[in-house]
């Protein structure tokens, strides 16, 4: 069963009584937009402030905790499968994207970032807070975290335990901390 609470001037689209686990908001014009065949399996889904997006595509299969921030953005592809409880976060205005076909399992996606780090000679910060975006058919394995700057080419596999916040080219093997390209041109079968 899919417990929803605040859902007063919040827009849900697409669910179905098959879900399970909760969904709460807390604040005003946040969209919760479900594709056909869509799975919640133990799911937390929070909005924090208003006008949050979360869309996910037909055939996703979803466990985990998803946290939204106002106006930010969490776009997962048609065929995605979580197949182990994921967490991802975004801060506000920020936007996450999750390609079609994609494999994650156990994955920490943190488009946020809770203390700035400035450089006291410029007074700049040096770790924005900047969009994630995995591409079409990539396999993310176990316990691996995304954060701020990830960009993952389509085809790719980031392998066990690695950490990725910069770009990683399309079709590569990528592992380690921070993860590296280890191999390049590779397909990946289910």
């Amino acid at each position: 069963m899919l417990v929803i609470k605040g859902q007063d001037h919040n827009t849900l689209q697409g669910l179905a009584t098959t879900h399970e686990g909760e969904v709460v908001f807390r604040g005003v014009n946040n969209q919760l937009v479900l594709g056909d065949q869509v799975k919640l399996e133990q799911v937390k889904i929070h909005f924090l402030g208003a006008q949050g997006r979360l869309e996910i595509a037909d055939r996703c299969v979803i466990r985990g905790e998803i946290i939204i921030q106002a106006g930010a953005r969490v776009s997962i592809g048609a065929g995605t499968k979580m197949n182990k409880p994921c967490h991802i976060r975004v801060a506000a205005h920020n936007h996450v994207q999750i390609g079609a076909g994609c494999l994650l399992a156990n994955v920490k996606i943190h488009a946020f970032e809770s203390v700035s780090l400035i450089n006291t000679a410029t007074e700049q910060r040096i770790n924005p807070i900047t969009p994630i975006e995995v591409g079409d058919r990539v396999w993310i394995a176990e316990n691996c975290q995304l954060g701020c700057g990830a960009a993952i080419g389509q085809g790719t596999v980031i392998g066990a335990n690695s950490v990725v916040n910069t770009p990683i080219a399309a079709d590569s093997l990528a592992v380690g901390y921070p993860a590296r390209v280890v191999k390049s041109d590779i397909r990946w079968a289910e």
